[in-house]
């Protein structure tokens, strides 16, 4: 006949069961294994929800893309008057405002008042030198010489950010 252990009145199939103890310090119990679940549950839920809203922010902020191409650009002198024609087409995904142009000569550099002039995305726009003249902004043919190349500078303003765009023009005549 098998012999039968009995410690702490748990009895079964000669095994002792004892009820688990959990000690802190002393005598003070711990945290119990439901409580300390529910509590990793509770924890990783938060870094979940900490995880997404910054994704989704980044997400959010990272589509907003400010983008703007010259596609074509002339310059252009025919006796004592200059053409000029510069392209541009708003490559990003948000609208952008094109503002102020300004082109440096030798003497010096001739800014236009803003043109304020928005582009949808994938809009195109031609600047010519009667929407600068319109702005403050008016070309002299003496200015320019045929086969000299010309820095102009395109400002832009998106969502409270500003943004220039320069191109080199060769003059043509």
């Amino acid at each position: 006949m098998p012999r039968k252990l009995h410690l702490h009145g748990l009895l079964h199939g000669g095994l002792v069961l004892r009820p688990p103890t959990y000690f802190l310090l002393g005598n003070c119990r711990g945290v119990s294994p439901i409580v300390s679940v529910l509590l990793m549950v509770g924890v990783a839920l938060a870094l979940g929800g900490f995880v997404s809203l910054y994704m989704t922010s980044y997400v959010t902020s990272s589509s907003r893309i400010v983008s703007l191409s010259v596609s074509d650009a002339l310059l252009l002198k025919n006796g004592d008057h200059v053409y000029l024609a510069i392209t541009l087409r708003n490559t990003g995904s948000t609208p952008v405002n094109i503002g102020k142009v300004t082109i440096y000569l030798p003497s010096g550099s001739q800014s236009s008042d803003p043109l304020n002039i928005p582009l949808s995305p994938g809009q195109s726009y031609t600047i010519t030198e009667e929407d600068l003249a319109n702005h403050g902004c008016v070309l002299n043919a003496s200015d320019f010489n045929v086969g000299s190349s010309y820095v102009i500078r395109v400002y832009t303003s998106s969502g409270g950010s500003q943004t220039s765009y320069t191109v080199s023009v060769l003059c043509q005549g």
